[in-house]
């Protein structure tokens, strides 16, 4: 007989008992009623009753206690329950018996209604089951309320509970890419409605009461269900009783006391720590609205409110995202007020060339293929986004001795732009143009290609005899970063053009190959890698203009072939060649402190061009 079977045989035995009301020991008055029981069961499933039985209170003596604030037909269900093993929950009564549960501390009875609730939850009943798994501390039904409220915020932010959620717990609702909302305007709106909530007349009223706040709703009562007897008498007791039955009665009579005052004691807390605080949360809030998303209109509107005028950081925040969509930085790399949660249309993936033809898109969340590009028969050579726009360079296929042209490419759609001056060409996106270096003749060129009828114009010209590797803007300079021998060494020359007086300076030179490095950027900084795990932080220029690069860690200690980066948060995502061979990825470092919580690396076989991010609409289909 295995132990399933056992305790099949003890439940029959005991539902026995209980049909012939045989061997009774104990009374249980609930509601006026008188109902019997026996002292084993009640103390093997009820650390209240156990505790009660060993405490020698006058209940035990007189073989009777009187339970407040639990019904006889709730009662009743719950020694159904552990008498004869009948499931009695429903719909109906699982939010009355998981009280009386907890408050008799029936933990079984208590986690099969948590399981239960779990699987009753809905629009519907959510609020109820979210304030009882409050009051019980139930973090089992509260983790499972989290994710229920992640994927209908929409609805849920329609409730009068929604406004009365802790900052924590909206905090930890907004920050989370699963957030399920179809429009950002959304978020923000909510975010002013739950700061608003509560009026500074509100607040005050309740102040000059002492706080004197009384519980009137039913499922909340504040009258306790153990029994009745003063607490002098408990401690003068327990100076004759022996140490675990004196434990027994501390424990019961801090029980009591702690059950009558929580209502009181977390009322007054929440009123003072979370309704006086809540203006002060606006700026932490608004950092986790994804505020690059939201209408321009609501931003005007939202930048009126007093609320927002009298917190300049706030006022900042939203001041930024209204001119993102014209920021001279608004190309490629997104930052976190632009990232769409995992419930819009819309993806951020990063983009390369696998084949003539052929781009391949890997997703920066999942870092999972999402999508393919088919260009024609295009050799793609160099990469950039142009206001979510994807443009290359590259020869036609069936051109092979043609001239290298700048392409729009769309899905299964590419459009001719306008010939490059050679094919040995640098992209970069920055403000209203992409500008187009070319290492043949030495010029700066630039191109607007939203133009209806785009022109390549010469701007300048970059100094004479510089070996050009990788080109990066900073703030409003050109960085141009080209191979050099000194002393027999490769290091990195750097030179600088601002652009508004044209005006080229030579930066100090850094330690390590100019060859295949790359550059990236997130909110804070800009950093470029060397292909020796070099990685260089590139922080304001100052006053005067001077840039100075600080060294900030080594990633690797051989040499990798780099394509690109992005960052997604605070995750650093690397493009190599594994083509080349060499150590695996887990020798790198997996993180840098202060900047990257992790690295990964996207290596790939036989790279065609170089590794851009893009935000673009989800595919239908992978074709």
């Amino acid at each position: 007989m295995n132990r399933q079977e056992v305790c099949l045989q003890i439940v029959q035995g005991l539902e026995n008992v209980w049909n012939e009301n045989i061997l009774f020991d104990f009374a249980v008055r609930v509601q006026d009623k008188t109902i019997e029981c026996h002292r084993l069961v009640l103390a093997a499933c009820s650390e209240f009753f156990r505790a009660l039985f060993r405490s020698g209170m006058k209940e035990v003596t007189e073989n009777c206690v009187v339970l407040e604030d639990v019904s006889c037909q709730v009662f009743r269900l719950i020694l159904d329950f552990i008498y004869k093993g009948i499931n009695t929950i429903s719909p109906d009564n699982f939010i009355e018996v998981w009280r009386a549960a907890h408050m008799l501390q029936f933990n079984f009875l208590v986690s099969f209604c948590e399981e239960f609730s779990i699987g009753a939850c809905s629009l519907d009943t959510w609020e109820n089951i979210y304030t009882n798994a409050k009051l019980f501390g139930s973090e089992k039904v509260l983790n499972h309320l989290h994710t229920f409220m992640l994927k209908n915020f929409e609805q849920i932010s329609l409730s009068s509970t929604f406004l009365q959620l802790s900052f924590n717990e909206l905090e930890n609702l907004l920050k989370s890419q699963d957030l399920g909302v179809t429009t950002e305007d959304l978020v923000l709106q909510s975010v002013i409605k739950w700061i608003e909530y509560v009026s500074p007349s509100q607040i005050n009223e309740c102040l000059n009461d002492n706080l004197d706040l009384s519980i009137s709703n039913n499922d909340l009562k504040t009258q306790s269900t153990l029994p009745s007897q003063d607490e002098n008498e408990f401690e003068e007791k327990a100076t004759y009783l022996n140490d675990d039955t004196r434990k027994d009665v501390e424990v019961f009579t801090s029980a009591k006391r702690d059950f009558n005052d929580m209502f009181t004691d977390l009322s007054k807390a929440s009123m003072q720590t979370v309704y006086m605080s809540r203006k002060d949360k606006l700026t932490e809030l608004l950092k986790l609205v994804r505020t690059h998303l939201v209408s321009p209109a609501l931003l005007s509107e939202v930048l009126k409110m007093e609320l927002v005028l009298e917190n300049e950081d706030s006022k900042k925040i939203l001041v930024d995202a209204v001119s993102y969509h014209t920021n001279d930085f608004r190309h490629g790399q997104w930052p976190s007020a632009a990232i769409h949660r995992s419930s819009s249309e819309y993806i951020h993936a990063g983009v390369f060339a696998v084949c003539p033809g052929l781009l391949a898109c890997v997703g920066a969340c999942s870092e999972e293929p999402v999508d393919v590009v088919r260009c024609e028969n295009i050799a793609c050579k160099q990469l950039v986004t142009f206001d979510n726009e994807l443009y290359a360079t590259g020869i036609h296929n069936n051109q092979p001795n043609g001239s290298c042209q700048m392409f729009l490419l769309r899905d299964k759609d590419c459009r001719e732009i306008i010939e490059m001056p050679s094919q040995n060409v640098l992209l970069i996106a920055f403000g209203d143009f992409i500008y187009v270096v070319n290492k043949d003749d030495g010029f700066i060129y630039n191109i607007n290609p939203k133009d209806r009828n785009p022109s390549l114009d010469k701007l300048t010209q970059f100094p004479e005899n510089i070996d050009v590797k990788h080109a990066s803007i900073v703030e409003n300079f050109l960085l141009l970063f080209c191979s050099e021998m000194e002393n027999g060494n490769d290091e990195t020359a750097i030179h600088k053009m601002d652009f508004s007086s044209q005006v080229w300076t030579k930066i100090n030179n850094l330690e390590g190959p100019a060859e295949q490095l790359i550059s990236f950027r997130n909110d804070n900084f800009n950093y470029i890698l060397q292909t020796n795990g070099s990685l260089w932080l590139v922080p304001k220029a100052s006053n005067n203009g001077n840039i100075e690069f600080t060294f900030l860690a080594k990633l690797w200690n051989f040499q990798k072939s780099l394509y690109g980066a992005l960052t997604f948060y605070k995750k650093l995502i690397i493009m190599d060649d594994k083509s080349q061979g060499g150590p695996p990825d887990e020798s790198c470092r997996q993180d840098v402190p202060g900047h990257f919580d992790s690295i990964s690396f996207w290596g790939r076989f036989g790279i065609r061009s170089n590794f851009v991010p893009i935000t673009k609409l989800k595919p239908t289909d992978l074709d």
